[in-house]
């Protein structure tokens, strides 16, 4: 995929998603009947209770555990569980996305905006002000350079490199993992970029529960 304004293609770590070809996208459709299951998945990612999957038409479904508004579905499901995989309608389509533990994260196809939802406990959703459970998308503020090609999420903490090689981190910051090097900040409520080493930029970033690790490159 050429994303615009760039001058270059992007490989994102997290997807091989933009591959594939136009046949598989006209494969997909909005109906989450039987027939889906038929559908070409290019991305799958599984929580603690939950499972989303990014179709080769960029769309995404997610099924399982309800409670802590891992699904993105809103509140008003009616059931603790959907056991089959249904379409983020509100969403819209995504280049990538990310599910652990709790909380994902999607970025957008078209904007590369990233939007959030699930557990938010440790304002890893990215979003001040909002409760501990965000049952459905929000978009996640950020500066100009803020459009991604890649997120990471983990329990507590989240992580997404923008186009410009840049990562921003928030949430848990307990032991470290959101980068910022002061204990005196125990939780980010917003993205803060992180400054890579000198003359390198960011290739590319994951985080874990109490760690976050970054590829960097000339």
């Amino acid at each position: 995929m050429r994303l615009g304004g760039s001058g270059e293609d992007e490989a994102d770590s997290d997807s091989d998603s933009d591959s594939d070809s136009d046949s598989d996208s006209d494969s997909d459709s909005d109906s989450d009947s039987d027939a889906s299951f038929s559908r070409s998945w290019a991305l799958v990612a599984a929580g603690k209770s939950a499972s989303c999957a990014l179709t080769a038409g960029q769309q995404v479904f997610c099924w399982g555990g309800a409670g802590r508004g891992t699904l993105g579905l809103g509140t008003g499901l009616g059931a603790d569980v959907v056991p089959r995989p249904t379409l983020l309608a509100g969403l819209g389509r995504a280049r990538t996305l990310s599910l652990r533990w709790d909380t994902a994260c999607a970025v957008g196809a078209a904007d590369l905006r990233l939007r959030c939802w699930g557990e938010n406990g440790a304002a890893q959703v990215g979003v001040p002000g909002l409760g501990s459970t965000v049952p459905e998308p929000v978009l996640v503020p950020t500066d100009a350079k803020g459009i991604f090609v890649q997120v990471s999420t983990s329990r507590a903490a989240t992580c997404a490199r923008s186009l410009f090689r840049e990562v921003y981190c928030w949430g848990d910051n307990q032991a470290g993992q959101v980068g910022l090097w002061t204990q005196q900040v125990l939780v980010q409520e917003t993205p803060v970029s992180l400054p890579p080493p000198a003359g390198l930029r960011w290739r590319a970033v994951a985080v874990g529960h109490t760690a976050t690790y970054a590829v960097a490159e000339p």
